[in-house]
């Protein structure tokens, strides 16, 4: 079952139950998996995922964020 939506919101930046459904096909094969247990890896990619735009955040506030010109 493919989730969609909106899974969580960090400070106004909003985390889509598409970008949660990747992390979770990174993690397992979801068709090997029972409901409950996909339920619990859900949580658990939304957790992370708000972990990491918390630390982006972060960064950009303390001036840390790589520019465009870095990237290339």
């Amino acid at each position: 079952m493919l989730a969609t939506g909106d899974a969580a919101k960090v400070n106004g930046q909003e985390i889509s139950m598409r970008e949660v459904e990747m992390v979770v096909r990174r993690s397992v094969d979801a068709s090997d998996i029972e409901e409950k247990d996909l339920t619990r890896i859900r949580r658990e990619g939304v957790l992370q995922l708000v972990d990491q735009v918390l630390l982006e955040q972060r960064a950009r506030q303390m001036g840390l964020a790589v520019g465009e010109e870095e990237l290339s």
